[in-house]
């Protein structure tokens, strides 16, 4: 069981003794040192005189380091002639009876993370430019202009409003960057919890263990739990997508849940949700991330409008070419005076430090993007009606 454990991950697992030569590894690590080094592993070899390149010193250093009863982890870029890996090394040494008799090491490959990493730290730096750019500009704008005290004050304003802007879309990007690497950490434990479960119900069953009808709920109320964590990773990964193409195949049904698993804290013991979905369910073209961020504001606003308990009821209706998705809550509602500006960029009815009046300007924008409406009826005290009109394609 603990074999099949150890072959069930895609980590690298290897096992070495006192004198660095290999105990124990699983097929993983067999895969890897093939595809990197061209290396067939076998039980007692001493790997690491098999391989070649710069990195052989730094890998006998962490033997060594290990050897001396050392725990650590560290991240190596591992070049190879398809390109450069990135990998996660953690080190433990094995003691026996207070004496160290080998090291184990557990490797994860981050190379998707780390590119990932890469590309957002040049966007950011793209961000820093544009920043420089326009702070340049009202530089620029602020000699020619003065004369014009309420045209440069207005100048100002925008150049402060589109910094603001800049900030959240870095904010946006960290978050990806967090959603993804958590989604990743946790996606190994669960995977491990998972193969362990089950190899331990099976040893059960096959030794007739005589007391299975007591043992099932725990097993049963394990695997809820594996399950729910699995369902809130999955959602996760779906809000911290990076794509800025326009034809993914989103599922609204399946986005909504999403919104709704990611909420799910705010809204327990809050908010009674109620969906009320068409029998037909509908996929439209555009950014499933970007979708996922629109009704995500919504929801939120949703649930930030009813003070301590409400309901809140989801609806979808398909006709003709159209799906109108429907977010109704009894919460506080919107004043009239206030209806009309809802969509603006910094508009905000909250307390300063409490919002950035960016949430529905950005829902508005992304429904925009993809050639839909968004339709609001309110009333104070009533709560209030977020009609989302997107066309079928």
């Amino acid at each position: 069981n603990l074999k099949a454990i150890f072959e069930s991950t895609s980590s690298i697992i290897g096992l070495f003794d006192k004198n660095k030569k290999l105990v124990e590894f699983n097929r993983s690590f067999a895969s890897y040192a093939k595809q990197t080094d061209g290396i067939v592993l076998a039980k007692g070899m001493n790997v690491f005189s098999e391989m070649t390149g710069p990195t052989v010193d730094v890998f006998m250093g962490y033997q060594d380091r290990a050897l001396n009863g050392e725990k650590f982890k560290e991240t190596v870029e591992y070049p190879s002639p398809d390109g450069s890996y990135y990998f996660l090394f953690s080190y433990h040494p094995i003691y026996q009876k207070d004496e160290i008799t080998g090291v184990s090491m557990f490797v994860e490959d981050i190379t998707a993370l780390k590119q990932t990493q890469i590309e957002l730290e040049g966007y950011s730096k793209n961000l820093e430019g544009i920043v420089k750019e326009r702070t340049a500009e009202l530089e620029v704008k602020n000699i020619a202009l003065e004369s014009g005290n309420e045209e440069l004050a207005a100048t100002i304003e925008k150049v402060k409003n589109t910094q603001s802007q800049l900030v959240q879309v870095e904010k946006m990007a960290s978050l990806g960057i967090l959603a993804a690497g958590i989604g990743h950490e946790i996606n190994n434990p669960l995977n491990f919890i998972q193969n362990g479960l089950s190899a331990l119900n099976q040893e059960l069953i096959d030794n007739k263990y005589e007391s299975m009808e007591d043992i099932t709920p725990f097993v049963d109320i394990i695997n809820d739990g594996i399950n729910r964590a699995s369902k809130i990773v999955k959602s996760l990964s779906h809000f911290s997508r990076q794509q800025i193409s326009m034809d993914d195949a989103c599922d609204v049904e399946e986005i909504i849940e999403h919104c709704l698993v990611i909420l799910q804290n705010n809204l327990k013991n809050k908010v009674e949700v109620t969906k009320e979905y068409d029998q037909d369910k509908v996929v439209v073209l555009g950014n499933e991330g970007k979708l996922h961020q629109a009704f995500l504001n919504i929801i939120s606003n949703a649930e930030q409008s009813i003070i301590e308990s409400g309901n809140l009821t989801i609806s979808t209706v398909v006709k003709n070419n159209d799906i109108t998705v429907v977010f109704k809550d009894n919460g506080g509602g919107i004043d009239k005076e206030n209806l009309a500006k809802i969509g603006d960029p910094f508009f905000t009815t909250k307390d300063p430090g409490e919002g950035t009046g960016l949430g529905l300007f950005i829902a508005y924008s992304i429904i925009d993007e993809h050639n839909g409406t968004i339709h609001v009826e309110s009333e104070i005290d009533n709560g209030s009606t977020f009609e989302i009109k997107l066309p079928i394609k």
